[in-house]
Parts: structure tokens; C-alpha cells; sequence
């Protein structure tokens, strides 16, 4: 059975409580109509788990994405109405992180410590060749999180920009060499946006080699104090690169397992195995999601798109609000990350604040 964390009852009994108090009138009523399909499709999924005998984590992903990605998201909007603030605390909280991977690459005293108190998965800490940062998972997750304080600069650039983008971009796409592929792909598509989108002058390009040169001084030092930073970690990230990586191919060899006519209209119900392997055998987000929900793990993604579409088509500035809406399906090609709610939830707040600034303009 899915765990049932302090957030999740938290934002669940928000949501019940705004639904007896009468306050969801506030929200839009596309957000209401998908979060209670979302809820429809969790109902009809816990029913096939049951008869089944399958897990309960496709039922515990589309209730909790409707509560973190969809309705945390207008509630945010609603208490909170700077997009600057919002895109500056992302930038903020990304720091934070890039410290921490830092720190838990290079120091395993440090490590011993941080992680005494969070569970991280995936065996990270019995090998470091990627950083797992402050995460209970770290890998391509973190590294796609990171990635938001990367768009997030580019946000704030087209509203202005300052100085200190480009230093503190290059940092992040620093760090996710450490991280994971996924990130640093995405945070160097966020590098070019940067430069597309704020001029550079000679005064940024001076202090911009000032910040690497102090990088290089600071950092790589530091880093390169790690043994398995040449040994495996730059070869692992320059796979992504020259073209040596193999996920892709690895993600195309792995298939679906053959389903029944039941199994392909309401899906078998399951994601893990009772050992935690994996049910669909696949990686790949959409197949796992179409082995658990079937047609309506289709339903759900074909919604999801038309939802997300119907905001970004009122935005001016809309080749970046174009990259953040692709984002997350291009993404759900690698694993299933539209269900890891922060995803959707940066892409779906941010595309509300552009239509906010773009109605009153």
C-alpha cells in the first residue's frame, strides 16, 4: 500500500475542507473537472487493483497528482500572486540543492550524517558516482528538479535580466553533471534559451568569466577531490554528449508485456511486483501507466495535454511556455515523471502566472 505522508493528509484535508466550506467556487472549473476526473480514474483503478490482487500505486499517483500537481497549484496561484517571487524562490531552493549535491558527492562524513535522517533510494549511497543530493531518490528525479531553477532563470530574464543569470546558470548545469543526463540535457536547452533571450554585454561576459574562473577554483578542487569523478562520473556525463549513452536504446529493448482485453481497457492495476520489480517491465512513464490504467491511462495523458494546452495558448512569450508545456511528456518518454507532482506542478503554476501577466497586459 502506498505510504501516507504528513503533506498528503495535509493537502487532502485542505482539499475536503474547501469542498465543504464552498471555496472551491475560486478555482477555475477546468482545474475542478480534471482534478475529479483524476479522482474517477483513482477510483476505478483501486477497484481493478483489488479484484486483481495488483498494488495500489497507480491509484496513490493519480490522487496525489491531483492534489500536488493540479490543486496545490491553483491554491498557490490564488494565496500568491507574484510571478517573480515564485520563480526567484525556485532559483533559490535549486542553490540549496546544488550545495547539497555538492556536499553529499564529496564528503562521506557528511553523508553518514544528512542521510542518518533521510532514506535514499536506489543504493545511492553505496555509490557516488552520482550525487544524490538532499533526495530520498536522487538520480534522473533530482536531476530534472534542478532543471527548473535553470527555466526559472530564463523566466526572470525575459522579465529582466540581471548579472548574476548567467553565473548562477552555469553553476546548475555544473552540478548536474553530477546528478543525472536528464537534468543537464534539459538545463543546457535552458542555457541557450538564456542567451536567446537576454542580450549579452560586455559587462556580463566580464563577470561571467570572473565567476567560472572562482568556479573553477572553488569547485572543481573540490570535486575533483572525489576519485570517482574522472574514473567514472565525466565519462558517464559525457556519454550523454557524444553519443556513447545507451539509454535510449536500452529504454526501446525493454517492450510491454502482453495484455488481456480487460487489461487494455481498464489496465491490470499494477506497477510493482510484490519483490518491487517493476510490473510493466519498462522504464518508459507512458507504458507503465498504460499496463496499470490501460485506455484510461490514455484518457489521462490526452487530457492532461489538452488542459495544459489551453492555458499556454494565451500566453505571449510563448516559445518558452511551448518548452515548458513539452517538457513533462518528453520526459514521461524516460520514467514516469508527470507522477513525481513537482513536474507538473512547476510547469502548470507557471503557465497560470503567464496568463495572469498576459491578461493584464
Amino acid at each position: 500500500m502506498p505510504s501516507v505522508t504528513t503533506s498528503r493528509l495535509v493537502l487532502l484535508f485542505t482539499f475536503l475542507g474547501m469542498v465543504l466550506l464552498g471555496r472551491l467556487r475560486y478555482f477555475d472549473k477546468k482545474q475542478l473537472s480534471f482534478i475529479y476526473l483524476c479522482f474517477a480514474l483513482s477510483l476505478v483503478n483501486l477497484l481493478v487493483s483489488i479484484y486483481a490482487e495488483g498494488d495500489k500505486t497507480q491509484f496513490s499517483r493519480f490522487v496525489h497528482f491531483a492534489l500536488f500537481s493540479l490543486f496545490s497549484a491553483g491554491m498557490y496561484v490564488k494565496i500568491f500572486n507574484d510571478e517573480i517571487q515564485f520563480h526567484k524562490a525556485i532559483v533559490g531552493a535549486t542553490l540549496i540543492q546544488v550545495a547539497f549535491v555538492f556536499i553529499t558527492y564529496s564528503s562521506p562524513a557528511a553523508n553518514n550524517f544528512i542521510f542518518s535522517y533521510v532514506n535514499v533510494s536506489h543504493n545511492f549511497l553505496s555509490n557516488l558516482g552520482r550525487a544524490p543530493g538532499l533526495s530520498s531518490s536522487g538520480g534522473a528525479t533530482l536531476s530534472l528538479i534542478i532543471s527548473f531553477g535553470a527555466f526559472s532563470i530564463v523566466r526572470l530574464a525575459i522579465f529582466g535580466k540581471k548579472p548574476w543569470h548567467l553565473p548562477v546558470m552555469l553553476l546548475i548545469c555544473f552540478s548536474q553533471v553530477l546528478v543525472g543526463r536528464t537534468g543537464l540535457l534539459l538545463s543546457l536547452v535552458a542555457l541557450l534559451l538564456l542567451f536567446y533571450y537576454s542580450k549579452v554585454n560586455l559587462k556580463t561576459v566580464f563577470l561571467t568569466i570572473v565567476g567560472v574562473v572562482v568556479a573553477n577554483t572553488l569547485l572543481l578542487d573540490f570535486v575533483l577531490s572525489n576519485e570517482q569523478f574522472l574514473a567514472y562520473t565525466l565519462k558517464w556525463a559525457e556519454s550523454t554528449l557524444t553519443g556513447d549513452d545507451q539509454t535510449i536504446k536500452t529504454l526501446l529493448s525493454m517492450g510491454i508485456k502482453e495484455m488481456n482485453t480487460m487489461d487494455v481497457i481498464l489496465g491490470s492495476g499494477q506497477v510493482a511486483l510484490q519483490n518491487g520489480l517493476n510490473a510493466s517491465g519498462s522504464d518508459i512513464g507512458y507504458v507503465q501507466t498504460f499496463y496499470a490504467a490501460g485506455l484510461l491511462g490514455v484518457l489521462f495523458y490526452l487530457v492532461l495535454f489538452g488542459f495544459l494546452y489551453s492555458y499556454y495558448k494565451n500566453i505571449r512569450n510563448s516559445g518558452f511556455f511551448l518548452i515548458l508545456l513539452l517538457l513533462p511528456f518528453i520526459a514521461e518518454l524516460k520514467e514516469p515523471f508527470i507522477f513525481k507532482y513537482m513536474v507538473v506542478f512547476f510547469v502548470f503554476t507557471s503557465l497560470l502566472y503567464g496568463c495572469k501577466n498576459a491578461n493584464t497586459q
